[in-house]
């Protein structure tokens, strides 16, 4: 039973420190929880590495493009048609679920959960 202080009529300070601090000592010392934080933390990291990479890629992209301008000022009508057409022969040849805007497919999903659970994915419009 908590000591009670006669002053105030409320359980120790002193007891409920104690408590909060074995509850604490469980919490930073238990290896099953850092586990699943370090999942997180190493995530963030792993993230954040890969954000800094790609903005660096983006930087040198930038810069060989500048060099190309510089060289041929008509690179840009040339590459950017060009590259349309890769990004779109490669989606269509590696990703072909990737057509369409997605709200259908965003849609499909709760028009499926009030009724039912359904075990197909939602269909692909075109």
């Amino acid at each position: 039973m908590p000591a009670i202080d006669t002053d105030i009529g409320r359980t120790a300070p002193r007891r409920i420190a104690s408590r909060r601090f074995r509850r604490s000592r469980h919490v930073w010392l238990s290896l099953r929880l850092w586990r699943s934080r370090s999942a997180f933390w190493l995530g963030g990291i792993v993230i954040g590495v890969v954000a800094v990479a790609f903005a660096l890629a983006a930087d040198y992209a930038q810069h060989l493009l500048h060099l190309l301008l510089g060289r041929w000022p008509y690179a840009t009508i040339v590459l950017t048609p060009l590259g349309f057409a890769v990004s779109a022969g490669l989606a269509r040849r590696y990703f072909p679920n990737s057509g369409g805007s997605g709200i259908p497919q965003a849609i499909a999903p709760r028009r499926d959960m009030r009724c039912c659970r359904s075990a197909s994915p939602p269909a692909r419009s075109a």
